[in-house]
C-alpha cells in the first residue's frame, strides 16, 4: 500500500496546521521554495532531520543540505485517530454522540463506492451530529477533526 493512501492529503494537512493542531507526526508534506514552481512531496522523517520554528510566524520548516522548505504534518490514520474524540459530550441537547467509522459502496448498485464514512451518531436516538465521506481514510478522519475544531466541539491541544 502506498503511503499517500496512509496519510492526509496535502489540503486538509494544511488547513489543520492553519487550526493550530500540534505538528508531531512521522510523516510530513514538504513544499520545496528554491524553485519558481513550488514542489509537494511527501517525506518520513528520521531522526537526523532536525526542524526548527521561526518565531515570528510560528512555522516549522525543514533543515536540510538542500536549504529550508516549508512542511506541515501528514497525518496517518492511527495519528488521527488518536485525535478524534470516542464520544463528545453535550453537543446538541445535552446529549453524548460515538464516533463511528464505516465502509460503504461494495455492491455494484451503490452510487458511493468504496467510500469511508466518519460520523458522530446519538447514542440514544442514533440521530447523527455530523458526517463525512472520502475514498481515503486519513482525509475523511481529518474532515471530522477539521469540522470539530472549527465548529468549538473539541479544543486544539
Amino acid at each position: 500500500m502506498e503511503l499517500e493512501i496512509q496519510v492526509v492529503s496535502s489540503e486538509p494537512s494544511k488547513r489543520l496546521k492553519e487550526l493550530e493542531v500540534s505538528q508531531d507526526s512521522l510523516f510530513w508534506w514538504v513544499w520545496e521554495t528554491r524553485s519558481r514552481i513550488p514542489k509537494e512531496k511527501l517525506i518520513k522523517v528520521m531522526s537526523e532531520i532536525r526542524f526548527e520554528e521561526d518565531k515570528g510566524t510560528h512555522e516549522y520548516r525543514h533543515k536540510s543540505s538542500f536549504g529550508k522548505e516549508k512542511i506541515c504534518s501528514a497525518f496517518s490514520v492511527a495519528e488521527l485517530g488518536e485525535m478524534l474524540p470516542y464520544l463528545i459530550e453535550g453537543a446538541k441537547d445535552g446529549d453524548i454522540w460515538s464516533l463511528r467509522i464505516d465502509k460503504i459502496g461494495d455492491e455494484p448498485e451503490d452510487k458511493l463506492d468504496n467510500v469511508w464514512v466518519i460520523c458522530y451518531q446519538n447514542c440514544i436516538t442514533e440521530q447523527y451530529l455530523h458526517t463525512e465521506y472520502n475514498e481515503k481514510l486519513a482525509d475523511a478522519m481529518a474532515l471530522m477533526l477539521i469540522h470539530l475544531i472549527e465548529n468549538r466541539l473539541i479544543e486544539v491541544s
